[in-house]
């Protein structure tokens, strides 16, 4: 497979990841952020009916713009990090050369995932 193979794969999965899960995260983090929530279903109660009836199923998809710019970055950072790791390495480092490309690609990738978990924190409960 060829490395932009690889990418646009990962991309793709990525991408239909954050689609099904962002939902249960934004839940999540109004569980987290307001104490007065009792329960899973009580604040996704309270998450629809804060938002205006035309936009329902907007409310738990609030702040996913960020998530899906970063499953592009974060897949594109991984798979690229790793290939470069693999690469470089001889071909006898078997397990351990998988686990330094793993490790340095690991990195290289909460380097990109960090910042924008905090920009799609902050959306998810400001709606912006």
């Amino acid at each position: 497979m060829t490395p932009i193979h690889e990418i646009t794969a990962a991309t793709g999965a990525g991408c239909a990841s954050t689609l099904i899960g962002h939902p249960l995260d934004t839940i999540k983090v109004h569980l987290q952020t307001n104490p007065s929530l009792r329960g899973t279903i009580h604040a996704t109660r309270a998450l629809v009916r804060s938002s205006s009836p035309d936009v329902v199923i907007g409310s738990l998809f609030r702040g996913i713009g960020p998530p899906l710019a970063a499953a592009v970055a974060m897949n594109t950072v991984m798979f690229s990090a790793f290939r470069a790791v693999k690469v470089s390495l001889p071909d006898d480092h078997g397990i351990a050369g998988s686990f330094l490309a793993g490790t340095v690609s690991g990195v290289a990738t909460a380097c990109v995932s960090t910042p924008t978990d905090y920009v799609k924190i902050q959306s998810q409960l400001t709606g912006r």
